[in-house]
């Protein structure tokens, strides 16, 4: 699934470039989450033989996250960090809106459905991890991964 893949490749670079702890944290919550929703949804659709169809929201969706990982691979630092985790507020926002509005009313299959509702509480609790990072980031004086007190780090 489009979100899914875009997910797991800008965490996979938010893990290797990120500078603060918090961003490495998020990232690898969104890789090791995203991998496992990808696996799941694939033997979901495997086993109920559904052909999930590729949509122009599929499409722009893969379209803008692309651009928000060609964009964050050419930042550094402090820059770096702010550039994924806005785009991860903007993901997440956009694939909830997706769910809601289109994806889940969309689903005829009872069982995918309920897959489906279980990923937007997913991406709901994603979405509200990230924002509240993003307030923590917006004028923080906090110093990156391995040069602070070790106070100010997410817990899961």
């Amino acid at each position: 699934d489009a979100a899914n893949t875009a997910e797991i490749d800008a965490a996979k670079i938010a893990q290797a470039q990120g500078t603060r702890a918090e961003v490495k944290s998020f990232a690898k919550m969104m890789f090791d989450a995203h991998s496992k929703n990808d696996s799941q949804g694939d033997a979901l659709v495997n086993r109920l033989k559904i052909k999930p169809n590729e949509t122009a929201d599929s499409k722009s969706l893969k379209a803008q996250a692309q651009a928000k990982i060609d964009d964050m691979k050419n930042k550094k630092g402090a820059d770096f960090d702010r550039a994924y985790i806005d785009s991860q507020v903007m993901m997440h926002s956009q694939v909830a809106n997706d769910l809601r509005t289109s994806l889940i009313p969309a689903a005829k299959n009872t069982e995918f459905k309920s897959f489906l509702q279980d990923t937007l509480n997913h991406v709901q609790m994603h979405l509200d991890q990230a924002q509240k990072l993003q307030a923590s980031m917006s004028g923080s004086t906090m110093p990156p991964a391995g040069q602070g007190t070790g106070t100010g780090t997410m817990k899961k």
